[in-house]
Protein backbone atom coordinates (compact mmCIF):
# COMPACT_ATOMS: atom_id res chain seq x y z
CA UNK A 1 0.00 0.00 0.00
CA UNK A 2 1.52 3.29 -0.96
CA UNK A 3 1.16 6.09 1.68
CA UNK A 4 0.11 9.37 1.03
CA UNK A 5 2.69 11.54 -0.50
CA UNK A 6 0.44 15.14 -1.31
CA UNK A 7 0.76 17.78 0.70
CA UNK A 8 -1.71 20.95 0.57
CA UNK A 9 -0.41 24.51 0.88
CA UNK A 10 -2.78 27.08 3.00
CA UNK A 11 -4.11 29.51 1.23
CA UNK A 12 -5.76 32.39 2.92
CA UNK A 13 -9.48 33.06 1.93
CA UNK A 14 -12.41 35.48 2.98
CA UNK A 15 -14.76 33.87 5.37
CA UNK A 16 -18.65 33.92 4.26
CA UNK A 17 -21.97 33.42 6.24
CA UNK A 18 -24.67 30.32 4.86
CA UNK A 19 -26.22 33.24 2.79
CA UNK A 20 -22.90 34.33 1.12
CA UNK A 21 -22.20 37.79 3.19
CA UNK A 22 -18.56 38.59 4.05
CA UNK A 23 -18.17 37.84 7.67
CA UNK A 24 -16.67 41.18 9.37
CA UNK A 25 -15.09 41.92 12.68
CA UNK A 26 -15.94 44.50 14.91
CA UNK A 27 -14.08 47.42 13.08
CA UNK A 28 -15.77 46.13 9.95
CA UNK A 29 -12.86 44.45 8.08
CA UNK A 30 -13.24 41.11 6.55
CA UNK A 31 -12.05 38.10 8.71
CA UNK A 32 -9.71 36.12 6.95
CA UNK A 33 -8.72 32.68 7.67
CA UNK A 34 -6.32 29.71 6.19
CA UNK A 35 -7.44 26.84 3.94
CA UNK A 36 -4.98 24.00 2.75
CA UNK A 37 -6.29 23.70 -0.66
CA UNK A 38 -3.74 23.55 -3.20
CA UNK A 39 -1.63 19.81 -3.46
CA UNK A 40 1.67 19.23 -4.48
CA UNK A 41 3.61 15.76 -4.27
CA UNK A 42 6.52 15.51 -1.93
CA UNK A 43 9.35 12.46 -3.07
CA UNK A 44 11.08 12.31 0.24
CA UNK A 45 10.21 13.44 3.76
CA UNK A 46 13.53 12.76 6.31
CA UNK A 47 13.84 14.10 10.09
CA UNK A 48 16.52 16.94 9.69
CA UNK A 49 18.71 19.44 12.26
CA UNK A 50 20.03 22.62 12.00
CA UNK A 51 22.98 21.27 13.04
CA UNK A 52 22.62 18.92 9.59
CA UNK A 53 21.90 22.28 7.80
CA UNK A 54 24.99 23.82 8.82
CA UNK A 55 26.86 20.93 8.02
CA UNK A 56 25.47 20.38 5.06
CA UNK A 57 25.00 23.81 3.75
CA UNK A 58 26.82 26.17 5.79
CA UNK A 59 23.49 27.87 6.49
CA UNK A 60 21.96 29.03 10.26
CA UNK A 61 18.13 27.58 10.11
CA UNK A 62 17.19 27.18 13.71
CA UNK A 63 14.03 25.60 13.92
CA UNK A 64 14.26 23.32 10.96
CA UNK A 65 12.92 19.72 11.83
CA UNK A 66 12.36 17.55 8.81
CA UNK A 67 13.08 18.20 4.91
CA UNK A 68 11.51 16.76 2.10
CA UNK A 69 12.38 16.57 -1.82
CA UNK A 70 9.76 17.31 -4.60
CA UNK A 71 9.40 18.43 -8.13
CA UNK A 72 10.36 21.93 -9.04
CA UNK A 73 7.42 24.14 -7.78
CA UNK A 74 7.46 27.64 -7.77
CA UNK A 75 4.87 27.97 -4.79
CA UNK A 76 7.27 26.38 -2.83
CA UNK A 77 8.94 28.88 -1.36
CA UNK A 78 10.03 30.84 1.83
CA UNK A 79 7.40 31.30 5.08
CA UNK A 80 5.01 29.23 3.19
CA UNK A 81 2.13 27.26 5.44
CA UNK A 82 0.98 23.91 4.20
CA UNK A 83 -0.34 20.52 5.75
CA UNK A 84 1.22 17.17 5.57
CA UNK A 85 -0.81 13.88 7.28
CA UNK A 86 -2.67 15.85 9.51
CA UNK A 87 0.10 17.98 11.02
CA UNK A 88 1.20 21.84 9.97
CA UNK A 89 4.33 22.79 8.72
CA UNK A 90 6.26 25.63 7.96
CA UNK A 91 8.95 25.95 4.61
CA UNK A 92 12.33 27.76 6.41
CA UNK A 93 14.99 27.50 3.57
CA UNK A 94 14.05 26.01 0.13
CA UNK A 95 16.97 25.17 -1.78
CA UNK A 96 16.28 24.81 -5.58
CA UNK A 97 17.59 23.01 -7.88
CA UNK A 98 17.19 22.56 -12.08
CA UNK A 99 15.60 18.88 -11.44
CA UNK A 100 13.96 18.89 -7.91
CA UNK A 101 14.12 21.09 -4.84
CA UNK A 102 15.27 20.05 -1.14
CA UNK A 103 12.98 21.87 1.22
CA UNK A 104 13.72 22.42 4.77
CA UNK A 105 10.98 22.75 7.39
CA UNK A 106 9.73 23.13 10.56
CA UNK A 107 6.47 21.59 12.44
CA UNK A 108 3.93 24.13 13.35
CA UNK A 109 2.73 23.11 17.11
CA UNK A 110 -1.08 23.47 17.55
Amino acid sequence: MKKDKTGYIYTQVVLRDEEGNVITDDYGRPVMDYIPNIPFTIRSWQPYSPQMASDRYAIRVPEVNYRFFSDPDDRLDFKVRFSFRGNDYRIEYPLKYERHYEILITELKK
